[in-house]
């Protein structure tokens, strides 16, 4: 099986300024941000998803795919127990980059 390149919509940076828009987009009303990825998904061109900056922490970057493209060896699993002990130590580097705490 052949690998297979995805098609994103880069959504940071210059991509914003390629589509003449702005942060706002990603940032503003859940509204209008969550029209914009189905506009996108319609577009001719057939994107597979969006890269964007993550909302609540823009030094980090997210990918939403619309489908995985067909052979696609990506597998996205998001059955995470981040209470589990397999994840304990990854929940606390999470709480404490964004110094987080549980009661």
């Amino acid at each position: 099986m052949a690998n297979q390149s995805l098609s994103l919509v880069d959504l940071t940076g210059r991509g914003l300024t390629l589509l003449d828009a702005d942060a706002r987009l990603l940032t503003g009303d859940y509204t209008i941000a969550q029209q914009w990825p189905q506009a996108l998904q319609d577009h001719p061109s057939s994107p597979d998803g969006i890269y964007y900056r993550s909302r609540h922490d823009p030094s980090r970057f997210c990918l939403a795919l619309y489908q995985l493209p067909t052979h696609s060896i990506l597998q996205v699993i998001n059955t995470y127990d981040f209470l589990s002990d397999e994840y304990l130590e990854s929940l606390a580097n999470i709480l404490d980059e964004y110094q987080y705490g549980l009661k």
